[in-house]
């Protein structure tokens, strides 16, 4: 990749953070007014920014890191649903960024609320920078959630050759282990359960399949269960394990401050023919995070292959001599003498 071009997307990275930044300062002062006046305990408030940090890696990468969230959304309600905002960016412990900006909407039917969402996701690693598209369907209620999501990786996928280890002899070339990283495509599902909920907490745990595959690397299969545990708005801890054969066993614990803040809608007032007997519920389920692989999947692999001559293009061809063996010149069976080799080799030959 030209040096400009990493240059731009450094800069979106930077870009981003200012308008979340921006963005929840002005929404913020536009509600500030009102806050005391209109908030109720039957309220709930339709934006927030939330500080999250998750130790250690995960599905498809091996460090922890920070999240800045910013979640900005219309008034809900019960008749013509909830369009909204979803920012995200990230540092992980090796200063390296990711981002996701996502939009969607969220509409109650009955005791449930329905809701599908659209993302643009991206990564920057030492070696490579990936950019995915996210879709994902969801409906939650009182108790029990359901949730499925796709992601496909769009642009380069595979990064350039790295870490190249001199692998041996075979026949008459060298042989070189070479590493590529690349972005895994797929998908997962996963069904949840809200139990000892109160004024105060609530707990949620859930568990779900996952699937990935690269261009050059294997499909995997995989599960994920987290455990979740909030105090009100403002404090979410969870602890989660997945496990499949690529990155084996995961397993994370993650802490979230959030600030809620807006002007929201008062459960009792939004519908009164809506026959849902928990409709604070339902709107608190309106505003809660979508669920999602916010970090872009990536893969390992490595590839043995000649080296090459760059002079030609071709692979460097070896000529081997042992005097105690008899036969072809390879590694594996070398000529007897040097004057079988040099009888048997052309200009370039080692």
């Amino acid at each position: 990749m030209m040096p400009f071009q990493k240059i731009k997307q450094d800069n979106l990275i930077k870009l981003l953070f200012g308008f979340l930044i921006c963005f929840t300062l002005n929404v913020f002062a536009w509600d500030i007014s009102s806050y005391s006046s209109q908030f109720r305990s039957g309220d709930k408030q339709r934006h927030r920014v939330s500080v999250r940090h998750i130790e250690k890696g995960g599905i498809g990468y091996d460090q922890g890191y920070t999240t800045f969230e910013g979640f900005f959304s219309t008034d809900p309600n019960f008749s013509t649903g909830m369009p909204f905002l979803d920012l995200r960016a990230h540092v992980f412990n090796n200063g390296k960024f990711a981002s996701n900006v996502g939009i969607g909407l969220r509409k109650i039917d009955g005791c449930r609320v329905y809701g599908i969402n659209a993302y643009y996701d991206y990564r920057k690693t030492q070696k490579n920078n990936y950019n995915q598209i996210g879709i994902g369907l969801e409906t939650i209620g009182n108790l029990w959630d359901f949730r499925v999501n796709g992601y496909i990786p769009v642009g380069r996928e595979i990064s350039q050759i790295s870490n190249s280890k001199f692998a041996g002899f075979l026949g008459h070339h060298m042989m070189l282990s070479q590493k590529y990283q690349f972005a895994m495509k797929g998908g997962n599902a996963e069904l949840g359960f809200h139990f000892g909920k109160s004024d105060f907490y609530d707990f949620y745990a859930a568990f779900g399949p996952y699937s990935f595959s690269g261009k050059i690397g294997p499909k995997i299969w995989g599960g994920k269960g987290r455990f979740v545990f909030r105090y009100k708005e403002y404090l979410t801890l969870e602890l989660s394990n997945s496990y499949d054969k690529m990155f084996r066993n995961r397993f994370q614990g993650q802490i979230t401050l959030t600030l809620p803040f807006g002007s929201g809608s008062c459960a009792n007032q939004i519908d009164s023919g809506n026959s849902c007997c928990m409709p604070d519920v339902l709107l608190s389920r309106m505003v809660q995070p979508v669920e999602r692989q916010e970090i872009i999947v990536l893969g390992c692999k490595r590839n043995c292959s000649a080296a090459i001559d760059p002079t030609t293009g071709n692979p460097f061809n070896f000529i081997f001599v042992d005097n105690t063996s008899h036969s072809l010149g390879t590694y594996e069976s070398p000529y007897p003498t040097l004057a079988l080799a040099q009888a048997n080799s052309g200009a370039g030959d080692i």
